[in-house]
């Protein structure tokens, strides 16, 4: 059963977004501030939704280009907050934005995860399985790599958090992309 496309977006908003504080480590923006710009996105990402709607595309890939624009929006959003209230990010402050994003991502990934799961049976429902337990022993061992390699390059430092978090932030969004694509192709081709 398909969620209507309204409600699944409203979920979004709930569910993907951070509820309490930009970031788990730092508290820059106040929560009530948070639940403003949540509602702005809302706004923007209703605003957006219309646009596409114009583009005659399927209602998978509206969803889709949807909730990266919301992700993408609300941390934008973020950082205009922050930087208009003339506060200055440590490199620990941008890490911590960066994995808070990367997190919203791994929401994405993990709900078309479920969806195309959801449309697999059998041996490819188990090779979906081993290849997404496979990508999390990648990324795992890659965030490994890079750190060691970083701290034998340059031993460590401030940024080598920031590179982290940057490189972690890149690997979970291309692997949202590429499990949406996934669950597009045969949702399209049903």
């Amino acid at each position: 059963m398909r969620i209507p496309f309204f409600f699944a977006n409203l979920l979004f908003f709930f569910l993907l977004l951070p509820a309490r504080s930009v970031s788990q480590n730092i508290d820059l923006i106040p929560v009530q501030k948070q639940k403003q710009l949540r509602q702005q996105t809302s706004e923007i990402v209703a605003a957006r939704r219309a646009q596409l709607l114009t583009l005659k595309l399927d209602s998978t890939d509206i969803e889709f280009k949807l909730d990266t624009f919301g992700v993408e929006t609300y941390f934008e959003k973020c950082h205009e907050t922050l930087e208009k209230a003339g506060i200055i990010l440590t490199d620990a402050d941008m890490s911590g934005l960066t994995f808070d994003k990367a997190q919203a991502y791994d929401s994405l990934m993990n709900k078309y995860y479920k969806r195309l799961s959801a449309l697999l049976k059998d041996d490819d429902k188990k090779a979906l399985i081993q290849a997404q337990r496979a990508w999390l022993a990648f990324r795992d061992n890659e965030g490994k790599l890079r750190v060691a390699v970083e701290m034998n390059a340059t031993g460590g430092g401030t940024m080598l958090q920031l590179n982290e978090s940057g490189a972690y932030l890149g690997m979970v969004r291309t692997r949202a992309i590429e499990l949406y694509e996934y669950y597009d192709q045969i949702v399209n081709h049903l």
